[in-house]
C-alpha cells in the first residue's frame, strides 16, 4: 500500500525539497530571497494552494518580482 496525495502535491512537495536542498530555501531564516522563492513555487499550483497571510494578490506580486529576478524552482 502506497501513500499517494491529491491533486499535485506530490510534485510540490518535491519541487520544495528541492529548493531546500539547493539553499534556494533555507531552512532557518525566512529573508526576502526564500519569499520570493516560495511565492514562486506557491503560485505554480494555484489548485493546489492558496495563500491567506500574506494575500493571494501579494503572493502573486512577489512571484512576478521573482520570476524578473530569474528565480527558478
Amino acid at each position: 500500500m502506497a501513500f499517494q496525495p491529491a491533486m499535485k502535491y506530490d510534485q510540490y512537495f518535491e519541487r520544495l525539497h528541492k529548493a531546500v536542498n539547493n539553499g534556494a530555501i533555507e531552512s532557518q531564516d525566512m529573508n526576502l530571497r526564500a519569499m520570493l522563492y516560495l511565492s514562486r513555487l506557491m503560485t505554480s499550483y494555484p489548485d493546489e494552494l492558496r495563500s491567506f497571510k500574506p494575500p493571494c494578490t501579494a503572493t502573486r506580486v512577489m512571484a512576478s518580482f521573482g520570476r524578473l529576478l530569474g528565480y527558478q524552482v
